[in-house]
């Protein structure tokens, strides 16, 4: 604009007229490309997670014949997801005829003065003018596009800021937030007392998954909670590392009642291997130590124990990232028996962690007199 201006000055007074309408135009424009974008990225998310499940349970499809009704479904949402991507896609068509015909309008405006004025204009400057003018609507696309842009990631931004400034924290404001005693806990011992728990938070008695359960585990015992499915064996484990509030009852650890204790503080002290394996992205150290306080000696040694050093050297070490080592399900339970070796705790909480192993040698050389 100013190479236009420099060219000829009385095109410079259809300037302050330009960059009124471009601010108009990139008001509208982003308004309306800013709502697109969440509904595209709202009709996205199913698509997405129809494929994440149906990968995940392709045998169960398989086995069952259900390839018609998925087929069906996976075309009704990729329809559903195309339909703001196509109107998006419109408003950037419509961003760029309308960009090209304010352009069109300066260059107008330039040839009326050109010819109107011949013979008082430098011709080099014309030149440059016109040269410029053919410039202009490319840079102006170009700036309104970018600035939009902008605008729509940092509204990702936002909606990230908003869901940690709005979403209720875990610990509940009536709850104490006591300091444990040093070392705790120090023996291991637990007491669950006429427990009662659900997941609804109605307060009904036939919603409870947990009802008027007591259990007392002494210190260095090993228990064995057995029971069909839904009977509650996970939920009484959630309530454990306050993952599931308690409705009734209380659960004391070494004489002391969790309840009154910071949640995060709760689960730094207890080791848990969970039913489902779960490993982070990143390096098989990070993974086997996520909390840095363990020595390469130390992460060596437990995987060793559950034989999976082997395929962890064949893949580059501790530092190879842990997707290329290609575990089995059970291969990544053992990994998650591994990194439970490497916690500090007297109490070690396993939720079938097992379930996927199948053993044909004993894991562990045990010696006489233990179990």
């Amino acid at each position: 604009m100013i190479l236009i201006g420099v060219g000829t000055v009385y095109a410079a007074i259809s300037f302050p007229i330009v960059l009124i309408s471009l601010y108009l135009i990139q008001k509208v424009y982003l308004r309306t490309s800013r709502q697109l974008r969440l509904l595209d990225l709202e009709n996205k998310a199913p698509l997405y997670s129809l494929f994440e499940e149906s990968l995940s349970g392709m045998t169960t499809i398989r086995a069952f014949g259900w390839h018609k009704s998925l087929d069906d479904k996976n075309h009704m949402l990729l329809d559903r997801s195309q339909r703001p991507f196509y109107l998006l896609f419109a408003v950037q068509r419509w961003l760029t005829l309308v960009l090209d015909l304010l352009v069109a309008a300066v260059a107008v405006l330039l040839m009326v003065l050109i010819v109107q004025l011949r013979g008082t204009m430098a011709a080099g400057g014309v030149g440059l003018a016109l040269l410029n003018i053919i410039q202009f609507s490319q840079n102006v696309k170009l700036l309104v596009t970018f600035w939009t842009n902008l605008e729509t990631h940092i509204g990702s931004v936002a909606r990230i800021r908003s869901f940690t400034e709005n979403t209720p924290p875990e610990e509940r404001p009536d709850e104490k937030h006591d300091t444990p005693p040093p070392n705790w806990p120090s023996s291991g011992a637990i007491e669950f007392s006429n427990l009662s728990a659900t997941y609804n938070h109605t307060g009904s008695r036939e919603d409870l998954v947990l009802n008027n359960v007591s259990l007392s585990i002494k210190a260095g015992e090993k228990i064995g909670i057995v029971g069909r499915t839904g009977s509650g064996k996970t939920s009484l484990i959630m309530t454990l590392f306050r993952i599931l509030d308690l409705q009734a009852g209380s659960i004391s650890v070494d004489g002391v009642d969790i309840t009154t204790l910071p949640r995060q503080e709760i689960r730094s002290k207890l080791v848990g291997v969970p039913q489902h394996p779960f490993l982070l992205k990143g390096s098989v150290r990070l993974n086997a130590d996520p909390m840095g306080v363990a020595s390469d000696y130390e992460i060596v040694s437990a995987l060793q124990s559950v034989q999976l050093m082997e395929i962890v050297d064949k893949n580059g070490g501790l530092d190879a990232d842990v997707d290329d080592l290609n575990l089995s399900s059970g291969q990544r339970q053992l990994f998650c028996l591994a990194r439970a070796m490497l916690r500090p705790g007297n109490i070690l909480v396993l939720d079938e962690a097992t379930s996927r192993l199948v053993f044909a040698t004993p894991l562990f050389d045990l010696s006489p007199g233990q179990s």
